[in-house]
C-alpha cells in the first residue's frame, strides 16, 4: 500500500468532489496481476480482489456498502443509483448522493468521470469504442439533463489513462464506426484516437473544450503503471476510476 498513487485530475474540484484513476501499483496481488488488480472477474485469487478493494476503500475512508460498480457489457445503459451495490449490464452510473462512490474498472478503455457542479451531481461512464459510437456519453448527460435540469455547458469531464493512438490498433469494421479525424494510418496499420473521438461527442453533447481533462498516459505503453488488455490479454488486472461526492459541501 506504501506506492498506492492514484491519478488525480485537476479540473474537478476537490473541495466537492473524491475522484482519481487507480494505478497497478499499491496493492497484494502476485504476477501477472502485481498488484493493485480490482479485476472482479480476473483469474487472480479472489482474496487478493477483495484485500485489494479494501485498500482503496481505506484509502476514501469509505466502507464496501458504499460502493457501486457495474457489470460492464460495453453497451450503453446508464443507471441512476442510490445506494452501493454492483449493477448488471450497466456501463454508466450517475448519483445525487453524498458519499456514494461510483466506479469504473478499465483496462484500456477510457474512464470517463463526469461533475455538474451547479447541480451537484456526478457520473462514472465505461467508454470502449462500442459504447463511445454508440453515443453513451451523450446518454449520460442526457439524464443529467432531463433529471437534474444539469447545462451541458457546466459539466466538467476527465478523461482517465487508457490505450493511445500510439498503440490502439483496430480494423476497418470499427474505423468505419469513427470520425475520419480519429483514425490514424500508419504504415498500412489503422489505429483509433478514441480520447479525440470521445472529446468530440462530448463537444457536439455541449461542454466546453476548457471543462475537458484528458490523460495521456497510454496504458499500453506505460507497463509499469497500468494494465493493458491489449497488451496482456487474460493476465491483465483492472484500474478504476472513482468518484464521490463529499457529505459536507454545501451548494
Amino acid at each position: 500500500m506504501n506506492n498506492f498513487n492514484p491519478v488525480i485530475p485537476h479540473i474537478i474540484p476537490q473541495q466537492q468532489v473524491i475522484c482519481g484513476f487507480t494505478t497497478r501499483n499499491g496493492g497484494v496481488s502476485p504476477p501477472p496481476f502485481n498488484s493493485l488488480n480490482l479485476g472482479l472477474e480476473t483469474t487472480d485469487d479472489p482474496r487478493n480482489i477483495q484485500e485489494n478493494h479494501r485498500i482503496v476503500y481505506r484509502y476514501l475512508s469509505i466502507d464496501e456498502n458504499q460502493v457501486a460498480l457495474m457489470k460492464q457489457v460495453h453497451g450503453k445503459k446508464i443507471s441512476m443509483v442510490k445506494s452501493g451495490k454492483k449493477f448488471p449490464s450497466t456501463d454508466g452510473l450517475i448519483t445525487s448522493k453524498s458519499n456514494l462512490m461510483l466506479g469504473v474498472l478499465v483496462a484500456d478503455c477510457i474512464p470517463l468521470l463526469l461533475f455538474d457542479p451547479s447541480h451537484n451531481i456526478i457520473g462514472a461512464v465505461h467508454c470502449g469504442w462500442r459504447s463511445v459510437s454508440d453515443c453513451i456519453a451523450e446518454k449520460a448527460l442526457g439524464v443529467f439533463t432531463e433529471e437534474f435540469g444539469t447545462h451541458p455547458e457546466d459539466v466538467v469531464a476527465a478523461m482517465g489513462p487508457s490505450a493511445g493512438p500510439c498503440c490502439y490498433e483496430v480494423g476497418e469494421d470499427v474505423a468505419g464506426l469513427l470520425q475520419v479525424s480519429s483514425v490514424i494510418k500508419r504504415d498500412g496499420i489503422l489505429y483509433a484516437d478514441l480520447r479525440a473521438e470521445l472529446s468530440d461527442h462530448l463537444l457536439k453533447a455541449g461542454l466546453s473544450v476548457r471543462n475537458i481533462e484528458i490523460f495521456s498516459d497510454c496504458t499500453v505503453c506505460n507497463e509499469k503503471l497500468y494494465f493493458s488488455h491489449r497488451r496482456d490479454n487474460s493476465n491483465a488486472g483492472r484500474m478504476m476510476g472513482y468518484i464521490m461526492k463529499k457529505d459536507n459541501y454545501k451548494l
